[in-house]
C-alpha cells in the first residue's frame, strides 16, 4: 500500500543472492561500477551459502570454483540446474555448466573459505559468451514437459539411475519429471557421467 519494503533487510550486496517474488512482470535494472572479482572475495561457511556471481564475463564452473577447497560431495545449485563435486580428476559434474551473471546460486560446502573468481581464460580476453558454442552455454530444454521455476520458491536435486533387474537401463534422450498431482514441478534430461561410465 505504497509503504515500501518491510523487514530487516535493509541493504543488498553484490557478493550474496536474493530470491525475489514478484507479483507482476518487471525489470530490475542494476545500475554501478564493474566489480573487479581479484579485490571482491566472498567467504563461505561449513553447510548452505547463498553467493552471488562478481564477474561480468560467464566461467566454466571448475574454473569459476578454483578457490575453494572442494570437497567429494559438495553441491551448487542454479535456479534451474545444479553440479556435485566429485573428485580432483572430474571436478564439478552435472547440468550446471557455467556460471553466468547475473545469476546468483546456492553452494553447500563440507569445508568453509573464501571464493575469489578467477579474471577470464586468455582465450578469452572478455570471458564472454559470444565465443562459446551457444549448446555449451544454455541448459539442455525439455523434450517432454515445460516448467516455469519462477512459480517455486524452493528447488531440489536427484542424482540417480533407472535400473531394471540390478542393470542401469538409463539411456540418452530419457527424461525424468516430478510430479505433484497432475502438475509438472520439475524436468530434467540424463546426463553422462564421465566417472561412472553411465
Amino acid at each position: 500500500n505504497g509503504g515500501g519494503w518491510l523487514g530487516n533487510l535493509t541493504s543488498l550486496n553484490n557478493t550474496g543472492m536474493y530470491i525475489y517474488r514478484a507479483d507482476q512482470p518487471d525489470t530490475l535494472r542494476m545500475v554501478g561500477n564493474v566489480l573487479d572479482p581479484a579485490t571482491t572475495p566472498i567467504p563461505v561457511v561449513t553447510g548452505w551459502n547463498w553467493i552471488g556471481y562478481v564477474p561480468n564475463y560467464s566461467l566454466p564452473i571448475n574454473e569459476a570454483l578454483s578457490s575453494l577447497s572442494a570437497q567429494t560431495g559438495d553441491l551448487i545449485k542454479g535456479q534451474t540446474s545444479f553440479a556435485q563435486y566429485i573428485n580432483p580428476t572430474f571436478g564439478w559434474i552435472g547440468n550446471l555448466l557455467y556460471l553466468q551473471q547475473p545469476n546468483g546460486y546456492q553452494i553447500k560446502l563440507a569445508a568453509p573459505g573464501i571464493l575469489v573468481y578467477p579474471p577470464p581464460p586468455s582465450n578469452r580476453p572478455f570471458g564472454g559468451l559470444h565465443d562459446l558454442k551457444p549448446d555449451a552455454v544454455s541448459e539442455r530444454g525439455s523434450s517432454y514437459w515445460t516448467v516455469d521455476p519462477a512459480q517455486y520458491e524452493h528447488g531440489m536435486t536427484l542424482i540417480g539411475m533407472l535400473q531394471n533387474n540390478g542393470e542401469n537401463t538409463t539411456e540418452a534422450g530419457m527424461e525424468l519429471g516430478a510430479f505433484a498431482g497432475d502438475q509438472v514441478r520439475g524436468s530434467a534430461p540424463a546426463i553422462y557421467i564421465e566417472p561412472l561410465d553411465a
